[in-house]
């Protein structure tokens, strides 16, 4: 997520921080099936502008505590149980499209590819640099695993 809000200088990422880790808390993740803010905490997390236009008509003293605990326990107990199915049924699907695409990749002249660039220069880490590049349109096969590569019509 990091690689996508930062600049190509990989300076100021800590200002990105708190933002970038809010939308990864709330965002459902597909092996799960729930944020990490339900399966932590047991409710999705709030902007300023939900606390701004909460109804605070009911009063939470009110309420009694041993209820709101085996309520919050039903709660978190159900979330980790559709989790744990989720993982499975995510598991067998990212086995079913592994086997699909584990086959070796050929590609053809003038097919649009991305290269794998892991590289990132001296005084950047690796871990914010996006490492994928492109795309560039194959030129000529030169074996089974080697490509010649071309990122736009005028480059080298």
């Amino acid at each position: 997520m990091f690689s996508k809000v930062i600049s190509s200088t990989q300076k100021h990422w800590d200002e990105f921080l708190p933002l970038v880790m809010y939308a990864y808390r709330s965002s459902i993740h597909e092996s799960t099936g729930e944020t990490p803010a339900i399966m932590m905490f047991g409710r999705e997390l709030d902007l300023p502008i939900d606390m701004l236009f909460r109804n605070h008509a009911c009063d939470q003293s009110d309420q009694n505590v041993c209820t709101y605990l085996e309520t919050y326990l039903e709660k978190m107990w159900k979330s980790h149980d559709l989790a744990r199915e989720q993982i499975t049924k995510a598991s067998d699907k990212q086995k079913r499209q592994y086997d699909l695409i584990s086959t070796s990749n050929t590609f053809s002249v003038g097919e649009a590819v991305w290269l794998f660039n892991p590289f990132c220069g001296k005084g950047k880490s690796p871990k914010l640099k996006c490492k994928w590049d492109g795309p560039y349109t194959v030129i000529r096969k030169l074996s089974d695993l080697v490509y010649q590569i071309q990122k736009g019509p005028k480059s080298k």
